[in-house]
């Protein structure tokens, strides 16, 4: 990836062969063939066809430059929401499992787009990714409202995208008790936020996926 100092070297040292044009024109001129010009007061001056050629040379340098420019920021858009996504997904992957590694018991068996874990202290915390974002409830009374795991900014954040097949599921598998601890399995792919530009530099979508299970006592 190219930073700013990268990219004005590089338009420097473009330009700098326009530069070099002017400084060994004497050289040049006899090479190509072109006759020298006197101006009043002894002065050399330059030929219609070499102020062409200059300026053409430089609105080619000009125009290769913007582009490379452009690329390079898209590059650099695409990477930042990419990394926007990874990043909020790791998030919902760490506190899932540490929620399920203090918990009891998972509810309900199957699959399905939420969860209830029992916490050993007995608070019941629901995972939900039914909507847009994913949410927890701390407490599992509906009193207090659930929360948000992901940035939900609608620009800058993420949400799930439902329009893929491993959108979200939580498959639970065993029963609490017996000493044999419960598994369940989280996959779900996030994408950018719901009003980010409809540019392909600010698209992303990745899948995530996590098994983890509670401890058995």
């Amino acid at each position: 990836m190219f930073d700013g100092m990268e990219i004005a070297r590089f338009v420097t040292s473009k330009f700098s062969l326009t530069t070099q044009f002017f400084r060994y024109s004497h050289v040049l001129r006899p090479l190509c063939g072109l006759k020298r010009k006197k101006s009043a007061g002894e002065q050399w001056g330059f030929t219609l066809i070499e102020l062409l050629v200059v300026s053409a040379l430089i609105g080619f340098l000009a125009v290769m430059s913007s582009t490379i420019l452009s690329s390079i920021l898209r590059s650099q858009n695409k990477t930042t929401i990419i990394n926007e996504v990874r990043q909020n997904g790791n998030i919902v992957i760490d506190k899932f499992e540490r929620d399920v590694k203090q918990a009891k018991e998972i509810s309900p068996i199957g699959s399905g787009t939420n969860v209830t874990l029992t916490l050993y202290d007995g608070t019941p915390v629901t995972w939900d990714c039914s909507g847009s974002n994913f949410t927890r409830d701390p407490d599992g009374s509906g009193l207090l409202a659930p929360v948000s795991v992901t940035n939900s900014d609608l620009i800058n954040g993420v949400q799930v995208n439902h329009t893929v097949a491993n959108d979200c599921d939580f498959t639970v598998t065993g029963s609490s008790g017996g000493g044999t601890p419960q598994l369940v399995q989280l996959i779900f792919t996030l994408e950018q936020g719901a009003s980010a530009p409809s540019r392909a530099e600010f698209e992303a979508s990745v899948e995530f996926e996590v098994t983890v299970g509670t401890r058995a006592y």
